[in-house]
């Protein structure tokens, strides 16, 4: 991987949601960002510890397709997004046009940052 196929990765990790909550913002982000190898969706890898479920995927976000619209949860989901600053933030104007979305924390790193985020169903205005 060339040093701006890394630039364009970002790892979002899922935890505190239902499986179908996970799949949900999955399937949004990839419409968002279709550009894996191939043309196919990657498929999240699920691991558990200390009796909580968290779902990985990696998305390339150097070619966008159209954001989803509004899309339901049934509840709330933390999502750990890491990559470099420009590439996150795609990700996370991404999952805005679908769902509302609160950032809970921010860490930078020397070149990559790491955003805790709330995600919720979007509310009626």
């Amino acid at each position: 991987m060339t040093t701006q196929q890394d630039a364009a990765q970002v790892t979002v990790v899922l935890n505190d949601c239902a499986a179908q909550d996970a799949d949900t913002v999955f399937r949004s982000l990839n419409t968002a960002f279709p550009a894996t190898p191939g043309g196919a969706p990657g498929s999240p890898i699920s691991t558990r510890q200390g009796g909580q479920t968290a779902w990985i995927e990696s998305f390339d976000v150097s070619a966008e397709g159209p954001h989803s619209a509004a899309r339901e949860l049934t509840g709330p989901v933390t999502a750990d997004l890491q990559g470099c600053p420009d590439a996150v933030r795609k990700v996370e104007h991404a999952l805005g046009d679908s769902f509302s979305v609160a950032e809970h924390g921010l860490i930078h790193g020397d070149q990559e940052i790491d955003v805790q985020l709330r995600i919720e169903s979007t509310r009626p205005r």
